[in-house]
């Protein structure tokens, strides 16, 4: 079974939002028992709600909202995990110690994904949109060929 840690700055929002999406696809694949996938936080307090705009993005948008308690990224999180994406490059390059961790923006050749936080609702949207298209790369790179795991 396979690791997947999504890191953003806060853990409210980004992260969070990309492990819904996440699983959402395993779960329309029937897939669920081949991932593991976590979120968490460089800034991150702990045990915080996702923010409620994330939320009503991802049901305006028909995914569901799995729990979420929000977690500061922690070494054993990086070391424990197959693969780690950032939200951003500048995370990654603050993470450029582990041989793991990569962008979401140099996985999928799109961009990064902002934070959103203290924006309105069409900005979460704009968001949550933004990541499940880099997922639905993400997702089919990681069921089509398990070589993004050992790059």
């Amino acid at each position: 079974m396979k690791k997947i840690l999504f890191v953003c700055n806060g853990n409210t929002s980004r992260s969070p939002m990309a492990v819904s999406i996440f699983k959402d696809l395993l779960k329309r694949n029937k897939m669920q028992n081949e991932f593991v996938v976590h979120s968490a936080g460089i800034n991150a307090g702990n045990n915080l709600p996702m923010n409620d705009n994330a939320i009503k993005a991802l049901k305006t948008l028909n995914i569901k909202v799995y729990p979420h308690s929000s977690m500061r990224l922690e070494e054993k999180d990086l070391e424990s995990a197959d693969i780690v994406i950032t939200m951003t490059l500048e995370q990654k390059d603050f993470l450029s110690n582990y041989k793991n961790v990569y962008s979401i923006k140099e996985l999928t050749s799109g961009e990064d994904i902002l934070d959103p936080f203290g924006e309105d609702f069409e900005c979460y949207l704009k968001v949550c949109q933004k990541l499940i298209d880099s997922i639905k790369i993400l997702f089919n790179m990681m069921v089509e060929k398990d070589d993004i795991f050992s790059k």
